[in-house]
């Protein structure tokens, strides 16, 4: 049930962005915060996404490849956290960048696939910042690439500071017996969380 309300809330998030201009994606934070609760909520919230998108945003199933960076972003979720105790800020920092340049690799790759082969609308911000490579003779995979980088980092750095101190929040709220979610030094304690998934 999380998985399906966050892949929902994605949708919203990113017609959200598209509405008022502003320079992300917006399709993944709800995924961060299923994520930190499993592997089936991460995944279900992904997938469900990118068919709500392509169903009723996108009416057509070209973009639908994209669904490879939200996977993604689970899989790094996921392994990140699999042995940790306590998560600082410097680890939901390092995961910003390594969502930031995976998902800029794979979204680069998808698009040049997609740009050759459909009609697809990409994010304005993406367009300007590739097109003004491709003026400096710089290959179209490698603008492609270059071009979502600052948009992913700023991206993704709400993503998963929103996405995981909100599951610090649902677990707040929703866990049994007010179970402790950080330690003395006030970090976030993952492994207590994702017991809740099942809820």
């Amino acid at each position: 049930i999380l998985g399906l309300l966050c892949g929902l809330l994605n949708m919203f998030g990113s017609k959200l962005a598209e509405g008022l201009s502003l320079p992300i994606f917006n399709d993944t934070l709800f995924t961060v915060l299923a994520s930190f609760f499993g592997w089936t909520a991460g995944i279900t919230s992904a997938l469900g996404y990118h068919i709500l998108f392509c169903l009723f945003i996108q009416k057509g199933f070209s973009g639908f490849l994209f669904v490879i960076c939200s996977l993604s972003m689970v899989l790094i979720v996921r392994f990140y956290i699999k042995n940790k105790e306590t998560l600082s800020l410097m680890d939901f920092v390092f995961m910003i960048f390594i969502s930031a340049l995976v998902i800029s690799f794979e979204g680069g790759i998808i698009f040049v696939f997609v740009f050759n082969q459909f009609d697809f609308k990409e994010t304005v911000e993406v367009n300007k910042i590739t097109y003004i490579l491709i003026r400096q003779q710089i290959p179209l995979l490698v603008s492609s690439w270059l071009s979502r980088i600052p948009v992913n980092l700023l991206d993704k750095t709400l993503a998963v500071l929103a996405g995981g101190y909100g599951a610090i929040g649902l677990g707040k709220l929703f866990m049994r017996g007010g179970g402790r979610l950080f330690s003395k030094k006030s970090e976030f304690r993952p492994q207590t969380l994702i017991h809740f998934y099942v809820l």
